[in-house]
């Protein structure tokens, strides 16, 4: 067989003219500046949030999403974390609505700036949770159709930015594992304070154990009563293989069952509390 040769000087040309045109392409398709893009992203007047969707102030959900918002202000005053990546084991466990609630949370302070991101890549949800037209979002962005500043959408009346994906991709890993991702990733903690990254489940897919090593850290969401304890462990072991720090854990659909007798114990105990303290104060 015969080998085709090429002259060291005709070939160090070729690469030198190849350089060149990646260099040129990428001059005109950059991103924009980190400095720039918080004052180039569009502006929205609300978000229309699903009301279904939408966690009752009162609940026991709604609690753990304050206390998860605490934690997450606690971890950025010691650690400086900023980015938070939610992931479950399958879908149907209220990754979604646990994301856009967090972020709705976040976005509460206003001296913050939040900013919620839908990396699920195969079936992006929150463009549905908040009944929106996309016109381009993050899977464009990821294509080099559109830059970050043309993707993102702020509303000053909720104060809360949202990056969303704008259809389903089957190769949603490959994207991920562009050398973008990274250049997206640090452009966003540039200019937010907080990123939320809801992303797709971690057993169908390796989209979290990709991006989650950009991340600061993952919050699993479990779907209780539903989700085997085998399915959550070895969850945790792919994000460990992958050195990527799990948070912590937020269980959703938890329900607390108090036997009949401990309620008519504590109504008892209330009355005998509320009837000491009536006595107390006659003899005063």
């Amino acid at each position: 067989m015969r080998r085709m040769t090429m002259p060291v000087a005709q070939s160090t040309g070729r690469l030198d003219d190849l350089f060149t045109r990646i260099l040129t392409r990428n001059q005109a398709t950059d991103e924009v500046a980190p400095a720039d893009l918080w004052e180039k992203i569009r502006h929205v007047d609300k978000f229309y949030f699903d009301p279904e969707m939408e966690i009752a102030g009162g609940t026991q959900l709604a609690e753990k999403i304050r206390e998860l918002r605490t934690n997450i202000l606690t971890l950025k005053a010691s650690k400086g974390t900023k980015s938070i990546l939610l992931s479950s084991c399958h879908h149907g466990e209220g990754k979604s609505s646990a994301s856009i609630n967090l972020a709705k949370y976040m976005s509460k302070n206003e001296e913050y700036r939040t900013l919620l991101v839908d990396c699920d890549l195969r079936r992006p949800s929150v463009k549905k949770f908040l009944n929106w037209e996309v016109e381009c979002g993050l899977d464009d962005v990821l294509n080099g159709k559109a830059s970050l500043d043309e993707a993102i959408l702020y509303s000053e009346q909720d104060n809360l930015s949202v990056l969303f994906t704008r259809c389903g991709h089957l190769n949603g890993a490959e994207m991920l594992e562009r050398p973008m991702t990274s250049e997206i990733v640090r452009q966003l903690n540039e200019n937010f304070d907080f990123i939320i990254y809801d992303c797709s489940p971690v057993l169908s897919t390796t989209d979290p154990t990709i991006l989650g090593k950009l991340i600061d850290g993952v919050v699993m969401i479990v779907k209780t009563g539903v989700t085997q304890r085998e399915s959550v462990e070895h969850a945790i072991n792919l994000f460990g293989q992958a050195r990527v720090s799990i948070l912590g854990i937020v269980l959703t659909h938890l329900k607390f069952y108090l036997p009949r007798y401990l309620v008519r114990y504590n109504y008892y105990q209330d009355r005998y509390a509320y009837y000491g303290e009536e006595r107390r104060a006659a003899k005063r």
